[in-house]
């Protein structure tokens, strides 16, 4: 097939000097078309990207790192719980290994990123609160009701938002402290401090972008009001160096852990379980006759005397259980009682054989 010319000047063309190709002179036409040489060329660079930008390290190359992440969560649901006076539960988890540099692209602006600094070995992680989960730890760290919330409102978070949030940071770094000797017979990674913030990812520079990371992502259940936010603890395998063999290894002691996981994830629900109490101020008796007569707005007396004298019970299937004794007051716009004595040794003795 031969290729076809115009007979109008190719100057007047284009605008540029008359000359012609090799192709157009011969008329010979090329066996692959320009287009799908193009588009081979761009299938080429898009395969050579994915395999750049893909790690070349597995979660299963490391399998202790399930089992970090695991006890990680365990011991920061217990430091939230502690710092936040709220039940905190983490239903669920996620190990990954990511590229640095495309880990931190993912988080949106703003951001609060707790920079975290290895004492021994100076490395540095990341921590990022989501949106929701800063929203949460400031309002609830401010007084804020952990049986309800208001909706988030997104925003750049101000200094006193950095301020609450790095108690919380220092928290969860603690608690990854002591999660690596709980896992690696000891062996322990040093102090871990919070040592800035950045609302930039791009400003956190942990690592170089290339650089592979260990991603552990916690989703939290704060309160009973519906919270939920999650927490990323993200680390450069450089830091994690001291322990990667450990890590990589098949610890003999793997169902030990998860023994002790499962009783420590048991006992935790146990102690969240909401019993049924009772605060009983007087028990009287009435005629027959006075209670069919009873309605709404007349008044039963009590004894001026039984206010400081209440008996606080717990509600059992074996009956009623008194657990101590209290004394009627207020509390802000609220009825409430204040424990004269300790509960009952024997139940509270009892109930702690149940739970050991």
């Amino acid at each position: 097939m031969r290729a076809a010319i115009s007979s109008t000047p190719l100057a007047t063309q284009t605008g540029a000097p008359a000359t012609v190709s090799a192709l157009e002179r011969t008329g010979a036409a090329s066996t692959t078309p320009i287009g799908s040489m193009a588009d081979g060329e761009r299938m080429n660079r898009k395969i050579l990207a994915n395999k750049l930008e893909r790690t070349r390290l597995k979660v299963a190359t490391f399998p202790l790192l399930n089992q970090l992440a695991t006890i990680f969560a365990t011991k920061t649901s217990e430091a939230f719980r502690a710092l936040l006076n709220a039940p905190i539960e983490i239903p669920d988890w996620r190990v990954e290994i990511r590229r640095c540099g495309e880990y931190l692209d993912s988080i949106p602006a703003p951001a609060t990123i707790a920079v975290a600094k290895f004492a021994e070995t100076d490395g540095l992680a990341a921590l990022h609160f989501n949106a929701d989960l800063a929203y949460h730890v400031v309002d609830m760290s401010m007084g804020g009701d952990p049986l309800g919330a208001r909706p988030v409102t997104e925003r750049a978070p101000t200094a006193t938002d950095l301020a609450l949030c790095k108690r919380a940071a220092r928290s969860a770094l603690i608690a990854f402290e002591r999660t690596i000797p709980r896992l690696c017979d000891g062996e322990s990674l040093g102090a871990i401090e919070c040592d800035r913030f950045e609302t930039l990812p791009k400003m956190v520079k942990m690592a170089a972008d290339r650089s592979e990371t260990v991603v552990i992502t916690l989703n939290l259940q704060l309160g009973r009001g519906g919270r939920s936010g999650a927490l990323t603890l993200a680390l450069p395998f450089a830091v994690l160096d001291p322990i990667k063999d450990k890590l990589r290894s098949n610890f003999s002691a793997t169902a030990t852990i998860n023994s002790t996981i499962w009783e420590d994830a048991l006992k935790r629900s146990a102690l969240q379980c909401e019993l049924p109490m009772s605060a009983v101020i007087e028990r009287s008796e009435l005629p027959l006759s006075r209670l069919l007569s009873l309605k709404s707005g007349d008044v039963l007396p009590l004894s001026a005397t039984n206010v400081d004298d209440i008996t606080l019970t717990l509600e059992t299937h074996s009956g009623v259980r008194p657990v101590a004794q209290c004394g009627l007051g207020t509390l802000r716009t609220s009825k409430a009682v204040r424990l004269k004595d300790a509960p009952d040794p024997d139940l509270t003795t009892r109930l702690k054989e149940l739970l050991l």
